[in-house]
């Protein structure tokens, strides 16, 4: 095969494969955002909450699973300083391929009043296919110096960095 010749069929295959990107494009088939996108099956499929109150029971931590497995809401109710709550969930992955956590996403929430430390689900983990459970906790303490009976709702999610 000469030059001219591996020319033209590079170009052809550079411009083939132009046409096919650009209509999945214009289709919304693909995504071009900043974000890799994740399309298993996979979600929050239990929550369970405690806390650090013994004697008395003062504050309050509730948790439930929101967006059809996809986040969880929390929402601690007349909190003081000390107060530490406990929120364990499990993630299952129904899908066939394997996801890999990207982590645990915690949504807006009161930095200077809240500590929250997550354990069990660390980056990189992986979920394997069909049914594949994996258990977290959430670490919530209330700071010293916020006001006693305050309330503290936020959200939780879960990144992924990719699937296959």
């Amino acid at each position: 095969m000469n030059a001219e010749a591996c020319v033209l069929f590079l170009v052809v295959v550079i411009v083939s494969a132009g046409i096919g990107t650009g209509y999945a494009v214009l289709a919304d088939e693909i995504n071009i955002d900043d974000f890799a996108e994740c399309y298993c099956d996979v979600g929050f499929v239990s929550v369970w909450t405690d806390d650090n109150e013994m004697d008395k029971y003062v504050a309050d931590v509730s948790a439930v699973i929101t967006n059809n497995g996809n986040g969880l809401s929390v929402s601690i109710s007349n909190a003081y300083p000390g107060y530490v709550a406990y929120i364990d969930f499990a993630i299952q992955n129904m899908d066939v391929n394997p996801a890999y956590v990207g982590g645990v996403i915690i949504g807006n929430y009161d930095e200077d009043a809240l500590d929250i430390v997550v354990s069990g689900v660390n980056p990189g983990a992986v979920l394997y296919q069909n049914g594949n459970l994996l258990v977290g906790t959430l670490t919530v303490s209330v700071l010293q110096g916020v006001m006693e009976s305050t309330g503290y709702p936020f959200d939780v999610s879960l990144g992924f960095s990719g699937c296959n």
